[in-house]
């Protein structure tokens, strides 16, 4: 992540710090780094070799003015051929509905069978965004289409100018099962 230290084998001499997001060139994911500290001699090439191993050591800041660096991280029993998909919905609702009354309540059946009333503009618009959510969320892991090409290339690009990454729904995964078998 951008602002982190990296250290391979011989991390007390060649510290890399990360100086921007990764970038993705087919399917290796890039990192632009420097050297921490005062090393003019460079670091040798065969540090920087495939198959070196790197782990994370620290986020240093600057003593004034700094900015994000760094994250948590966790280590999960996930072990998958797939790639994880991204959605995100946005809804702006304006101050003066925080605590506005509905003229009249809003009865709904959740998803439990039971009847709920919302009497605040607030809860129900809340409510539609949870729902809205998880409809996506259950379409795109049935339906779902990976947009990764055989070379390891992404087909699409988000507003930010990075590659949106789209991992494979159910349907496709068990169509790929029967095609491989």
């Amino acid at each position: 992540m951008d602002g982190e230290v990296l250290a391979g084998e011989k991390n007390e001499i060649y510290p890399l710090r990360i100086l921007g997001d990764a970038k993705m060139e087919g399917n290796l994911t890039v990192y632009t780094v420097e050297l921490m500290g005062s090393v003019y001699g460079g670091m040798p090439a065969e540090d920087l070799l495939p198959g070196k191993r790197f782990s994370y050591e620290y986020n240093p800041i600057e003593k004034e003015m700094s900015r994000k660096v760094g994250d948590l991280r966790f280590a999960t029993p996930v072990s998958m051929r797939n790639e994880f998909s991204r959605i995100r919905i946005q809804h702006k609702v304006a101050g003066n509905k925080l605590n506005k009354k509905l003229m009249v309540p809003m009865p709904f059946i959740n998803n439990q069978g039971k009847e709920v009333t919302f009497g605040m503009w607030m809860h129900y618009v809340e409510y539609v965004a949870e729902e809205t959510f998880s409809i996506q969320k259950n379409t795109l892991l049935l339906y779902g289409r990976s947009n990764r090409s055989q070379n390891g290339e992404y087909a699409n690009i988000g507003k930010s100018g990075n590659v949106i990454q789209m991992g494979a729904g159910i349907r496709e995964q068990i169509d790929n099962q029967i095609v491989t078998k």
